[in-house]
């Protein structure tokens, strides 16, 4: 338990990429527009992340390199 008395939860998914259409399973469902949104969401996420490690190897590379 956290200093407010509450119990903080964090859930990780097994695959990136996937929506949930509920973190609990058989309890609630997204309609198909904020799975969709989602969806979205997540894609976004995942090429943000993709062009951040690409960036992240030249700029290493580039470290290694003599210009003189």
């Amino acid at each position: 338990m956290g200093e407010d008395d509450v119990l903080h939860i964090t859930l990780q998914k097994r695959d990136k990429g996937q929506t949930w259409s509920s973190p609990i399973h058989g309890q609630g469902k997204l309609d198909l527009y904020a799975a969709d949104l989602e969806q979205k969401r997540l894609f976004l996420q995942r090429f943000q992340e993709e062009v951040d490690l690409r960036r992240k190897g030249v700029e290493k590379k580039m470290m290694g390199m003599s210009f003189f």
